[in-house]
Formats: C-alpha cells, structure tokens, sequence
C-alpha cells in the first residue's frame, strides 16, 4: 500500500496525537478512559492500514480540544463539520460519514421542516459545536443557548428550559435512549458531511491517503 519512502517515513514518525471525545456516542467517546466510536474505530483501521501509531487524547471538552488543535497540541481532530470557518484549521480527509442533524421539541409540537421555523426560539446546542456559527450567520434571530453535552441539551428541552435542541440525529437518540429522555419529538433535518482536519506534513499525508483508501473499499451512512 505504502511507497518505501512513506514506509520509512512512518517507521520514523513518533505518535500522532488524535482528539478523542468523552460523551459523543456513538461516533466518538470514551468509557474509563479508553477511545471508542465509529470514527475511533475507523481511525484503528487507518493505523493498521499504514503502520502509523495514534495517541488519543481525552478528559477536554470539543472546545478544548478544539483549542489544543489550534495551540499545535494535537496532530488530528475529528469528526470536524468542514464550514468556513473550520476550513481554516488545516488539511480536511474526505468526508468519512453523513451525520443527518435534527431538532428535537416537546411532544405536541408542530412539524419543523425549515430551520428558518426556530427564528426567535431560544435552541440549545453542545457548546463549541462548528454549526453554531453557521447559524449565528445565516440565521442570525435563532437565539442560541450553547450547553456543554447532548444530554443536556435533550434536558434543557425535557424541562421546558429552552424550545429545541439541535444536534445529530443519531446522537441524539443514542443520548436519550442511554439516558431514558422520553417523551420528546424528533424534526429530521439537516445534512452535513464530517472529516477529519489534519495539520499539514507528512506523516498527516499518509492518514490522508489512508482514508482515501477506506473511501474506494467502503461507503458507510449512518
């Protein structure tokens, strides 16, 4: 797979340091300290694909290891939702998966189609999230109250605290079932691509090529 150059290169390469979320399951999360998830999993099959060693960092909130990303303290961040402004923070793989987002409300209310129907509703997001500013942009009278985990944004609504909540489908309905949040409706919404971003050099490189070789063996949605 890997040219004897590359495959020098890596043998030379010490661990690349990788962000590992505690609480976003089922994509990215850790239970006892230890790295699992879908994207965790993928990451794995990247390393044993191309020899290079991964070191998951974890214990930060995705602010924080956001920051950490920024201060050069992490090699890899993911899953990263590629907007202009995240395009900044480096070299993006290919979108390794869809996450459909949603709208979550109390039961009873009407449908939600368009997110232009959560203008001057107070909507709860996780803090730091990449689409809060996309929001902030586009549909600037949405009044977004930023939460540090789904769960809480799912109790924020279960309480009558904000209006909606907004997050991936999938994770929003993993989060509820592990925590037993009942009682709410689901909007179906929006669709945005994850990567991973990736500082520029050339061991990073080879992570790309990495996943442009799982993209020709695999088309995965959730």
């Amino acid at each position: 797979m890997l040219s004897a150059k590359q495959r020098e290169l890596v043998a030379m390469t010490e661990p690349l340091s990788v962000s590992n979320e505690t609480d976003w399951a089922p994509i990215d999360f850790a239970i006892s300290g230890m790295p699992q998830g879908y994207s965790i999993d993928l990451l794995h099959l990247v390393s044993e694909m191309t020899g290079l060693r991964l070191r998951y960092i974890n214990g930060f909130s995705w602010s924080e290891l956001t920051k950490n990303y920024k201060a050069k303290e992490l090699d890899l961040l993911h899953s990263v939702i590629k907007t202009d402004e995240t395009s900044l923070l480096g070299e993006f793989s290919q979108p390794f998966l869809e996450l459909p987002f949603a709208v979550v409300t109390q039961e009873g209310t009407p449908q939600i189609d368009h997110i232009k129907q959560l203008q001057g509703k107070q909507v709860a997001i996780p803090t730091g999230w990449s689409i809060i500013e996309v929001i902030r942009q586009h549909y600037p009278q949405i009044e977004i109250v930023e939460l540090p985990s789904t769960y809480a944004i799912l109790h924020a609504v279960e309480q009558g605290e904000v209006f909606a909540a907004l997050d991936s489908s999938i994770i929003l309905h993993y989060t509820a079932k592990q925590f037993f949040v009942e009682e709410l409706q689901y909007h179906e919404q929006l669709d945005f691509s994850s990567s991973t971003s990736i500082r520029p050099s050339e061991p990073q490189d080879i992570v790309l090529y990495g996943f442009g070789r799982i993209g020709r063996l695999s088309l995965i949605h959730i």
